[in-house]
């Protein structure tokens, strides 16, 4: 049920991301924008570089942040019962990430690790967003 969740979030980001990178409603004067248009063929990896390149300590912060709400909030599941070696295989990732015996803090981190690319794209999208919003100096 999540891997499917997943992987609609991660489709519905990438068509949500393509069709923003890849519009010409953008305007020509703003620098910000117009350097959105060349992002159409890079990796998720790329745009995320790029997004830090443009958007700085702005984007720096909200990656840090969603990626601390993600590793608490997995934490807290792993606390209550959550079964990361499952959930892991049921992902198909190769549950050798996590040894035996591993605490509840290093079954969250492993969840989270795999959960990067998901950060990313809500990273890519939601930074323009959160910079609209902060004061600039």
């Amino acid at each position: 049920m999540l891997k499917s969740l997943f992987h609609r979030q991660t489709c519905l980001l990438n068509r949500h991301t393509a069709s923003r990178l890849t519009s010409t409603s953008f305007s020509s004067n703003s620098t910000k924008d117009a350097s959105k248009q060349d992002n159409g063929n890079k990796s998720i990896k790329d745009r995320l570089k790029h997004t830090v390149k443009v958007y700085g300590v702005t984007a720096t912060i909200f990656h840090s942040t969603v990626y601390v709400c993600s590793l608490s909030a997995v934490y807290v599941g792993v606390r209550n019962g959550l079964n990361a070696q499952e959930l892991l295989t049921s992902w198909g990732v190769d549950t050798n990430i996590l040894p035996d015996g591993a605490g509840d803090i290093a079954a969250a981190w492993a969840i989270t690790a795999v959960t990067g690319p998901a950060r990313g794209l809500l990273t890519i999208i939601g930074t323009p967003f959160v910079a609209k919003m902060v004061p600039s100096r």
